[in-house]
Parts: structure tokens; C-alpha cells; sequence
């Protein structure tokens, strides 16, 4: 019994040292100042997106030390709705995935965007405008789930 309480224990600490270590990143990313340089400019609104954007990002599920990465799209419309689909690896198992949402963009470039995928799970992102609204950073802001990427304009 107590070699699995080291193991569990052991498992607490890699799982804290890593949500750590994503927290002090995306801290780092967004004190640094490194979004606000690149930062497209002013006067955006809700049609400075518009088009296809592509992606492919990992990160992890805070509890139960879950790693995923996901491939895909989203479509902008340019009047705040989108809809996208891509492709999940959630412990090895591959899923895909459809879904539409919403997208509020910020006259500074910043933003955020709620969408539901089509296994019913709802997700929020913020969003960051940069290199003149050809690539946009997210990060995914649920408790649970430590991921952020990039969706790249095609």
C-alpha cells in the first residue's frame, strides 16, 4: 500500500509541476508584452475576421494528467459567428469533431470566442489579433483544460 501512495504522490507532484510551469508560461507570454508588440494595430472589430483559419495545438487536462493535441479550422464569417471542425487525440483515442460558436472582437485586437463542438462540450477562448489579423492567439480558458496555440490565416 504504500509503494501506491509514493505513486500517487508522485503523480500529484509531475501533474502540479507541469500545471505550474503552463500557468508561468502563458503568464510570461502575455506580462512580457510579446502579444501587445505584434498586435495588428487599432480599430478592429468583429469583420477584421473573416475567412478560414488553420491549427493544430496540445495541452493537457489539469486533473488526471490527460495529454491531447487537436488539428483543424475555423471559418469566420466577419459578423461574430464561426463554425469549424477538427480532429482530437485525447489519451490515443481520435475523435472528430464538428462545431459552430460566437466571437466578440475588442477595437484593441483582443477578443473571445464560445463555441459548442458536436459531442455537446462548450468551450471559451480569448483571442489576441497580431501580424495585421493573418494569425490569431488563443488561449483556452477553462479551469480544466491548459492549452493555448495559434489560428493561422489560409
Amino acid at each position: 500500500m504504500a509503494a501506491k501512495s509514493a505513486l500517487d504522490e508522485e503523480t500529484m507532484m509531475t501533474m502540479t509541476k507541469r500545471f505550474a510551469l503552463a500557468l508561468a508560461l502563458i503568464s510570461i507570454l502575455f506580462t512580457s508584452g510579446s502579444l501587445l508588440k505584434v498586435r495588428a494595430g487599432s480599430g478592429f472589430d468583429n469583420n477584421s475576421l473573416n475567412g478560414t483559419y488553420g491549427f493544430a495545438f496540445s495541452g493537457q487536462f489539469a486533473k488526471g494528467n490527460h495529454p491531447f493535441c487537436i488539428g483543424g479550422s475555423w471559418n469566420f464569417h466577419g459578423d461574430g459567428t464561426f463554425d469549424g471542425s477538427d480532429t482530437v487525440n485525447l489519451d490515443g483515442s481520435v475523435t472528430p469533431r464538428t462545431y459552430s460558436g460566437t466571437y466578440s472582437i475588442n477595437p484593441d485586437g483582443s477578443g473571445s470566442a464560445q463555441y459548442t463542438t458536436s459531442n455537446g462540450t462548450n468551450h471559451t477562448r480569448n483571442l489576441e489579433i497580431v501580424n495585421q489579423g493573418n494569425i490569431v492567439e488563443f488561449v483556452q480558458t477553462e479551469v480544466d483544460i491548459l492549452s493555448a496555440g495559434s489560428l493561422v490565416k489560409q
